[in-house]
């Protein structure tokens, strides 16, 4: 009896361990495909089916994939850089960081935002909407989509009048329903007050 209780035990150590294994496997393969998908952009990053290709299989993904402390550091710089900047060459320096950033995670939307207010401020409004498009695509119902959405709209009309024409956009999925107000709940009612005892008057 002892004998096929740890012999059952044996077995479910066994199985354990080749789950654990076979999951660990699965994270790595998809670990190390992002990668190549990265370094595959980086040799063309004009490609915009790759580039939509990644956004779409980081959100495949059952844990978002986090990005690299260098992208941080370049967002970091980017902002700095819109801060210093009074004239052409200062944009162009903000926009190149935040090209950096966007190259090293193009999954995540605050890169694409960052390199799309950089572009608005050296007046390349067409494509600071295709990148503005990247941001939804990345987060199509974040907190300031819906910002995002209207901002594009915007610079529609200013790449119309400077007559710039709108470079090609990924297809970004429509903005999420709002959500039905919750019905107020009723008030509740005041127990009726108990009527007051009249007593006789002593005579």
């Amino acid at each position: 009896m002892r004998g096929t209780i740890v012999y059952r035990a044996f077995i479910m150590a066994v199985m354990t361990a080749l789950i654990c294994g076979v999951v660990t496997s699965v994270a790595v393969a998809e670990k190390d495909m992002l990668k190549q998908y990265v370094v595959d952009l980086k040799k063309n990053p004009d490609s915009l089916e790759l580039r939509e290709k990644i956004i779409k299989y980081a959100q495949g993904q059952k844990q978002k994939p986090l990005a690299p402390e260098e992208f941080e550091r370049l967002i970091s710089r980017g902002n700095a850089f819109m801060k210093m900047a009074n004239d052409a060459a200062g944009y162009a320096k903000a926009v190149d960081a935040f090209k950096e950033a966007v190259a090293l995670a193009p999954w995540v939307s605050e890169g694409y935002e960052g390199l799309a207010a950089a572009l608005e401020k050296a007046s390349s409004y067409a494509e600071a909407i295709q990148n503005l498009n990247f941001a939804l695509l990345a987060d199509p119902n974040g907190p300031n989509s819906r910002e995002l959405r209207n901002h594009i709209y915007e610079l529609e009309v200013f790449a119309e009048e400077a007559n710039q024409k709108l470079k090609a956009s990924p297809a970004v999925p429509p903005p999420a329903p709002p959500m039905p107000a919750k019905p107020a709940p009723a008030p509740k009612k005041k127990p009726a007050a108990a009527p007051e005892k009249k007593t006789n008057p002593k005579v």
